[in-house]
């Protein structure tokens, strides 16, 4: 019995341990979703008022809370992990983003489902870089797509991507372009030419950044 007492208490330290340093909020409920434990408390609460609480209650916008109660009792009845994300508003103005995964904890005699254990964490900096880079796609993809020169992306000998330009310029479909080898569409004097180049860049060999070649066109015509 003593050796299991310390035991515990090791296991309650190393919890312990983990649990105050973790950057993210940990929280352990009962199986009415009322909060048992939290690490920390959010600006503006203290751990005190949390505890005793039910999560949800917490969540900004009364769809938005209902939707979590359902995710929450949802793994309760199922016993299956579930994630979800909430948005919360701050005093200076802005919007910090958490990213919360829910599992069972379960009792180790019977496996019963006994409540859960809730990790939130703040996903606010990669949510405004994804942001920033899906603007900054849409403005290179506009720009692509309204330019005049034929711009085209090949990988794997296949076209990846062509603008409109390119499609005025090959006369193919864009499904056509789609479906057809990359090689198909350059002259066959310059084919050798063309390869040797690629397989340079794949061996990491410097090259100039412009070249040119002869392509032909769905109607056979032989354009630079």
């Amino acid at each position: 019995l003593r050796l299991s007492h310390e035991t515990l208490e090791q296991s309650e330290e190393r919890w312990r341990s983990l649990t105050e340093t973790s950057p993210d909020h940990i929280l352990m409920l009962d199986t009415s979703l009322k909060i048992q434990f939290v690490n920390f408390a959010a600006s503006g609460l203290t751990v005190e008022e949390l505890i005793g609480t039910p999560l949800y209650q917490y969540v900004e916008g009364d769809e938005k809370k209902a939707a979590v109660k359902t995710i929450l009792e949802n793994v309760v009845q199922t016993g299956e992990q579930k994630s979800y994300e909430t948005v919360y508003s701050v005093p200076q103005g802005g919007e910090i983003i958490f990213e919360s995964r829910v599992v069972p904890r379960r009792s180790r005699g019977s496996n019963e489902i006994i409540g859960l254990t809730v990790s939130s964490r703040n996903i606010t900096e990669r949510k405004q870089a994804e942001e920033a880079l899906s603007e900054s796609e849409e403005k290179y993809r506009n720009v692509v797509q309204n330019a005049i020169e034929t711009i085209c992306v090949i990988q794997d000998g296949m076209f990846k991507y062509f603008n409109p330009e390119a499609v005025r310029l090959y006369g193919y479909t864009e499904e056509e372009l789609e479906q057809l080898p990359a090689n198909k569409t350059v002259y066959p004097e310059d084919k050798e030419g063309v390869i040797s180049r690629r397989l340079k860049r794949e061996r990491g060999e410097q090259l100039s950044d412009t070249y040119s070649h002869r392509i032909i066109t769905k109607d056979g015509l032989i354009r630079w």
